[in-house]
């Protein structure tokens, strides 16, 4: 941003060196799982640390730690885990929920910035396949900056759409009825929006994140490298045609408060009571 002094640091050495000369109130850390001796040798040159989605050994060490996709990973008391800790971007906090309608007229798929598991040109088969039949719905294929879908690119004559790089997600999610997506940040954006959601793991450390899960609006197919195309195509359609299923996970997912979680994040950085 404009307004933002940026450091560019490649060492853990670099860093101590650089708080040494310049006193930090908060040191705010998002680079994953911790070590101690890390943790520990920042907290001395800082005023607080505040670490996020934070597993390592060095959460226990952290003044605090924000992990709003693993929900009761942590049994450390400096922990705030769960939804209520999300941080939506603010165009999700400005955008309207999409609108039930009985018919699923689109599908989105979106498999995260990367789709290690390809599974963005399993549902793009299933997609062409679906496409033959009469009354089929759109499929809006949202791919990410790291996702090599080999294959996959857009065919107007079945409806299906492919986009790279979308500047509002919000967009997507809004026009679409239904989605099918993996388990990472995305179900928050999707749940906030009110678009049911088929969810798929891309690998064990997803399958930690607790809220998609049915009582809060999804349908959760688990590792997706364990699940067949044939009962991922089958849970689509059966969702497809149970409309009064679909209301029901738009309820559920709309009636979680994801949106003052910004708020209650920045008091746990400024070391306020929440």
């Amino acid at each position: 941003a404009a307004n933002m002094k940026v450091v560019e640091i490649t060492s853990e050495s670099d860093l101590l060196s650089w708080l040494d000369d310049n006193p930090i109130d908060v040191f705010v850390n998002d680079t994953l799982d911790t070590t101690a001796e890390y943790v520990r040798a920042v907290k001395q040159r800082v005023g607080r640390f505040v670490s996020f989605e934070d597993m390592g050994p060095g959460a226990a060490e952290a003044d605090a730690v924000v992990n709003a996709i693993y929900e009761g990973a942590s049994p450390n008391t400096n922990a705030y885990s769960g939804s209520r800790y999300v941080c939506l971007r603010d165009e999700f906090l400005a955008a309207t929920p999409s609108d039930m309608t009985e018919r699923v007229n689109r599908i989105l798929v979106t498999f995260g910035g990367t789709d290690p598991l390809r599974l963005t040109e399993r549902l793009y088969r299933i997609a062409r396949k679906w496409a033959a039949e009469p009354d089929a719905p759109a499929f809006d294929f949202v791919l990410g900056p790291g996702c090599n879908a080999e294959g996959v690119e857009s065919a107007p004559e079945l409806n299906i759409e492919v986009a790279r790089d979308v500047k509002r997600m919000s967009d997507h999610m809004k026009h679409a009825q239904l989605a099918v997506c993996s388990q990472g940040r995305t179900t928050f954006e999707l749940a906030a929006m009110g678009t049911p959601a088929l969810v798929l793991a891309q690998n064990e450390r997803e399958t930690l994140h607790s809220f998609a899960q049915m009582g809060n609006g999804f349908i959760n197919l688990g590792l997706g490298s364990e699940v067949s195309d044939a009962d991922v195509e089958s849970a689509l359609r059966w969702l497809v045609g149970a409309s009064t299923v679909r209301a029901e996970m738009r309820g559920r997912m709309l009636a979680n408060d994801l949106r003052s979680g910004i708020a209650r994040v920045k008091r746990i950085v400024l070391g306020e009571t929440l």
